[in-house]
């Protein structure tokens, strides 16, 4: 399906927009949610106020909309890993990787959004929540077609493919929140290929000698 093209107006509208998300973005991430205001954010992006609130309704409006677009971002990429043309290993060991990279390239705003969304202050916390998860939602639909995938090719066990997903899903956050407030931990950084191989061949030395067979139920 052919994307429609769009009108010099509406591509000058798309560019307002992204300036001024860009600009929020800085500034959330030197101070905080909480700690910055809509005119801050117009003076950064050297637009009018009235301009900023011809595009959001507030600040709450704005930070959905920058959130919700990097959670789209997230997605889109591992979505292009996962329908790759390559074995099931490969692909989610890329899963892996762009997970890595893209905490490490937006650790601060998600470091916000952890924080920021704790507070019962943040009014909007409740609709982002929800519609970042339903982005999300659609993306672990798709990892777990990938683990139902490596069950029938024998790769891994005869379990449930949203089981494995959870799995893998659990093992790798808690790795990268690890690694997000200790690096030191890391010295030669977090690796998905670690990652991948505790969760395909456990952490038992029998089950390491064995390697990944897997289609031992």
């Amino acid at each position: 399906m052919r994307e429609k093209k769009l009108s010099r107006r509406e591509r000058l509208k798309a560019g307002y927009c992204r300036e001024i998300l860009d600009a929020a973005l800085e500034l959330f991430t030197a101070n905080g949610y909480h700690n910055v205001t809509m005119h801050q954010i117009a003076m950064k992006s050297e637009f009018s106020i009235g301009t900023l609130y011809n595009f959001f309704k507030n600040k709450e409006d704005l930070y959905h909309s920058l959130v919700l677009e990097k959670c789209k971002e997230y997605a889109g990429m591992q979505f292009r890993a996962l329908q790759k043309d390559a074995d099931v290993l490969e692909r989610i060991r890329e899963f892996l990787s762009n997970g890595i990279r893209f905490f490490l390239d937006n650790t601060s705003l998600i470091r916000i959004f952890i924080a920021e969304t704790r507070g019962e202050s943040f009014n909007l916390r409740s609709k982002l929540r929800n519609d970042a998860r339903r982005v999300m939602n659609e993306l672990d639909e798709k990892v777990a077609s990938v683990m139902r995938e490596g069950v029938q090719k024998k790769i891994f066990r005869r379990l449930d493919p949203v089981h494995l997903t959870l799995a893998l899903q659990g093992l790798s956050e808690a790795f990268l929140f690890h690694w997000m407030d200790y690096p030191e931990a890391f010295p030669d950084g977090l690796q998905a290929d670690m990652i991948l191989d505790i969760f395909t061949r456990g952490s038992t030395a029998q089950t390491a000698a064995a390697g990944p067979a897997a289609g031992r139920g």
